[in-house]
């Protein structure tokens, strides 16, 4: 099985945010661990927007 993460799923997940819970934290790491994570283009083109108008911070 391969998880697809949606941009805010990303971007909780580096911040290490509380709004991503333990158990879906714990499932994705398992699957960056089993090579089964991927990411969309579009979610880096999101995230640069974001970062842009100052929405989240690098």
């Amino acid at each position: 099985m391969i998880f697809l993460l949606d941009t805010h799923v990303l971007i909780w997940l580096l911040e290490g945010s509380e709004k991503l819970g333990k158990q879906a934290r714990k499932i994705i790491e398992q699957a960056f661990a089993e090579e089964a994570v991927a990411v969309s283009a579009i979610t880096f083109w999101e995230i640069a927007m974001l970062e842009q108008r100052q929405r989240i911070s690098s």
